[in-house]
C-alpha cells in the first residue's frame, strides 16, 4: 500500500465509535482484500484466508478504542 492508500486518521477515529456503520464498512471494504491476499500469498487457503481477515478485524475492533493519532498511520501502529 503506497501513501495514496494510506487510511486515513479520521476514518481510524471514527471507528473508536463501534456504532458508526459508515467507518466500519469503509475499514473492512479497505483492508478484508488486503488482508486476504496477504493470506493467500503466504500460503493460507482459501478458508484460512477468511479466517486471517476475521481475526485481524476482531482484533482491531477490541483495541481501536486505544489508538492515537500520535502512533502515525495504521499500517504502524
Amino acid at each position: 500500500m503506497d501513501d495514496s492508500q494510506a487510511t486515513r486518521v479520521s476514518l481510524l477515529l471514527r471507528l473508536r465509535d463501534s456504532a458508526d456503520r459508515r467507518a466500519w464498512s469503509d475499514f473492512v471494504d479497505i483492508y478484508s482484500p488486503i488482508l486476504y491476499g496477504f493470506g493467500r500469498r503466504h500460503g493460507l487457503q482459501d478458508a484460512d484466508a477468511t479466517d486471517l481477515v476475521q481475526d485481524v478485524l476482531l482484533a482491531v475492533s477490541k483495541s481501536i478504542r486505544h489508538y492515537d493519532r500520535q502512533r502515525g498511520p495504521f499500517r504502524h501502529w
